[in-house]
């Protein structure tokens, strides 16, 4: 990721899908049928992203809110490619989804938010 990037105003489909073909691999998800839409903030909800998927048949659909429709008041900064990565990782703990809100999913996407945070922190790091 270029340094360019991080916390950008904008977000071209060519760098999500860029994004996505260098992660995918990363992530062990190149069995699945992955696509990404760069998409406005209405779109998702005003989330950072959304993701639809059939885990039988291994298809996913994730869409990221432009990085210009954030609401830079929030408590949570945006990068989009954090998004993403949360987003693919979300399809490795689907199966364990027991509930939409409460507790339990706050703890998942709390654990999920750190483990992109680790990964994409773990990319930024100088080869040794």
């Amino acid at each position: 990721m270029s340094k360019e990037t991080r916390g950008a105003t904008e977000l071209t489909q060519q760098q999500a899908e860029s994004w996505l073909e260098e992660w995918q691999p990363i992530l062990r998800l190149c069995d699945w049928n992955i696509s990404v839409q760069v998409v406005r903030g209405r779109e998702v909800d005003n989330d950072h992203g959304q993701c639809w998927l059939s885990r039988q048949e291994k298809v996913a659909r994730i869409k990221l809110k432009m990085p210009g429709d954030h609401d830079e008041t929030q408590s949570t900064p945006y990068n989009a490619e954090h998004t993403l990565i949360h987003e693919l990782i979300e399809l490795h703990f689907d199966v364990f989804k027991t509930e939409k809100k409460g507790f339990k999913h706050n703890a998942q996407e709390l654990a999920i938010n750190m483990l992109a945070d680790a990964l994409l922190k773990a990319r930024l790091l100088p080869a040794k």
